[in-house]
């Protein structure tokens, strides 16, 4: 009899240890957290110059898709896993514009430490677009800026009264600001006739140039469908025109009707 309580007592000290251990173990567990993953990166994009208006056998819905080949440089300790809705096309202000096209698919694996190359199409080429951005599932966004090896370019000709150039703006980089874009005007002779000057600043009284925007003068970037109205008297024919948008080479055309 008194064999079998001993046995008993000893299971039951054993249980009990055991249920202390076990709880300890519990707490230790909660008070020092296992450490989390992180999410960092970079983001790069080839330079913006391949708008088509169909893209994989789809016409595009606004006339021209913007198909950016972007590459992300997974710096953190995850994988990362993109879609649609991580995506997103801003103005040269940071504010929204477009996400991508519906119409193809816009998910990209990147593994902790590595870099996965994409492509992204958007529906939306206008000229306000000057960045993309991706979002962690952190929250936090990656932005980079939007470069393009396109230049502004200017098709010539003259107004129905003879009194002006009409320069016809037929291609543009994206959200490239009148701010940023100087115009100079040199004579056949190598006389500068204008000096290198802000688009935003042109005054026809003074510099007999104007710059006329297609879609209202309190958009603040060049468009396609802008014109440069010069006066014929100020400027002869072969004089030559030279636009800098201040990312590429000058664009340059000579004025003759």
């Amino acid at each position: 009899m008194v064999m079998r309580m001993t046995k008993a007592s000893f299971l039951l000290v054993t249980i009990v240890a055991a249920a202390l251990v076990l709880s300890a173990v519990t707490v230790l567990l909660i008070a020092i957290p296992s450490l989390p993953g992180t999410y960092a990166g970079s983001l790069g994009v080839d330079p913006v110059d391949y708008r088509p208006s169909s893209y994989g056998g789809v016409h595009a819905p606004k006339g021209s898709f913007m198909v950016l080949n972007v590459t992300v440089a997974n710096t953190g300790t995850r994988d990362v896993n993109f879609n649609r809705t991580s995506w997103a096309v801003l103005d040269p202000g940071g504010v929204f514009v477009d996400s991508p096209s519906t119409l193809f698919n816009t998910s990209l694996s990147v593994p902790a430490h590595q870099s996965v190359r994409g492509t992204i199409v958007f529906d939306d080429s206008s000229y306000w677009v000057a960045y993309i951005s991706v979002s962690l599932p952190n929250g936090k966004r990656i932005m980079t800026l939007l470069t393009t090896t396109l230049k502004v370019g200017l098709s010539v000709g003259v107004t129905g009264d003879g009194t002006n150039w009409s320069l016809l703006v037929i291609s543009t980089p994206l959200a490239v600001l009148r701010s940023n874009a100087n115009l100079s005007i040199i004579s056949s002779t190598g006389t500068v006739l204008l000096p290198p000057t802000s688009l935003a600043a042109l005054d026809y009284s003074t510099d007999k140039v104007a710059y006329i925007p297609s879609t209202g003068s309190t958009r603040s970037t060049i468009a396609v469908g802008d014109r440069l109205h010069a006066s014929t008297l100020m400027y002869p024919s072969g004089s030559r025109v030279e636009l800098s948008s201040g990312t590429t080479a000058p664009s340059v055309v000579t004025l003759q009707g």
